[in-house]
């Protein structure tokens, strides 16, 4: 909630220098929702951690030997 406001009030607050201005500012809309995802990405390997799981990538196949 505290981001959000964070977002609206930086494009608010750049309004006197007109369209120009706040299309400049309107990127941080998309920093925005990249934080969400790497905070989620963040919390969900602390849980991970402390639950005491291991890392697997899923994805990859181990190398034969």
């Amino acid at each position: 909630m505290v981001t959000a406001v964070f977002v609206v009030e930086r494009i608010w607050t750049v309004r006197r220098r007109g369209a120009r201005g706040m299309v400049l500012a309107a990127p941080i809309v998309l920093e925005f929702g990249y934080d969400l995802v790497q905070q989620a990405v963040f919390l969900a390997a602390a849980g991970a951690m402390l639950q005491g799981r291991d890392a697997r990538w899923h994805h990859l196949s181990p190398a034969a030997l």
